[in-house]
């Protein structure tokens, strides 16, 4: 890379598991990254039975980390919270940070029907990891809507845990689905849960 100076106008770099700067020195390519998480937030976890326990990095990690943001010209993140971590937690200066949020990941728009009756019982999760996602909290939540709503559904889609077997009425468990499925499971659904 660094042979290829002159020939980028920026780098834009998703996550942060190692550093895309150019060497060790800043250069006048721009360096920018985008976050939706940070080490941090995940060492304030709970711990979730079935999974790693993820305050187990060294500190040499977070050192890599903290470097990592530091040499970033911009940094923008998918929300409010990963945007308080790097203030809170690395000391990156607010005027540094852009909270740009995220797009939805659809090759289109799912049609939107101006006349959609809502069930009000159809809520949704799509994700790949329901559990460390925060999925205890949605199955309490979910619970406590069952006791209001007796024929809410909660649909969780996409996980490839083998291990996720929930087995509580109303709880649909439809594991890896077709990509292009997920239009109509959204246009299903009156809430989507993540």
């Amino acid at each position: 890379v660094e042979h290829s100076q002159g020939e980028f106008d920026m780098i834009l770099q998703s996550g942060a598991l190692f550093s895309a700067a150019l060497g060790n020195n800043r250069t006048s390519i721009p360096y920018y990254l985008y976050l939706d998480h940070t080490y941090a937030i995940s060492k304030r976890y709970p711990l979730v039975k079935g999974l790693a326990d993820p305050r187990c990095s060294t500190r040499r990690w977070e050192l890599l980390e903290a470097e990592t943001y530091r040499k970033a010209d911009v940094i923008f993140t998918m929300s409010r919270c990963v945007k308080n971590s790097l203030i809170n937690d690395y000391g990156i200066k607010e005027d540094k940070i852009q909270v740009v949020g995220a797009g939805p990941n659809f090759d289109k728009m799912p049609a939107y029907k101006e006349d959609k009756i809502y069930d009000g019982e159809t809520i949704l999760f799509i994700g790949k990891r329901f559990l460390s996602k925060g999925g205890d909290v949605i199955i309490k939540a979910f619970n406590r809507v069952r006791a209001e709503i007796p024929d809410a559904r909660l649909v969780i889609a996409g996980d490839d845990q083998k291990e996720l077997c929930i087995h509580q009425e109303g709880v649909e468990v439809k594991g890896i689905i077709d990509f292009h499925r997920t239009g109509e499971l959204y246009a299903e659904a009156s809430v989507f849960a993540l």
